[in-house]
């Protein structure tokens, strides 16, 4: 049995290049890679070249989750608040019920 294809009714993206659709694809428009040189603090005197989502040190988790904050748990919110995707997630569950 094959799988039909599935519709992508919204997405979001977040990377070294950028936040959101437009910032992303802009950087890729303009050949920007998002690679930077290491400033790693854990790492900081091995000399490569990494990829870093900008600012995100200086996003926090609401206070409720306040216990879970973690640079991957930052990049995922910064996923949901951006390009209307949270709003879409919604859309999606009133129409198709949450399970």
């Amino acid at each position: 049995m094959t799988m039909g294809a599935i519709p992508v009714a919204a997405y979001t993206l977040t990377n070294a290049c950028g936040r959101g659709q437009d910032e992303v694809w802009h950087a890729l428009r303009g050949d920007a890679s998002g690679l930077r040189l290491n400033d790693f603090a854990p790492a900081a005197d091995l000399v490569t070249w990494i990829g870093r989502v900008a600012d995100l040190e200086q996003c926090s988790l609401p206070a409720s989750l306040a216990r879970f904050d973690c640079r991957n748990h930052r990049l995922a919110l910064a996923g949901l608040e951006q390009d209307g995707f949270a709003a879409a997630v919604r859309a999606a569950s009133a129409r198709h019920g949450k399970n």
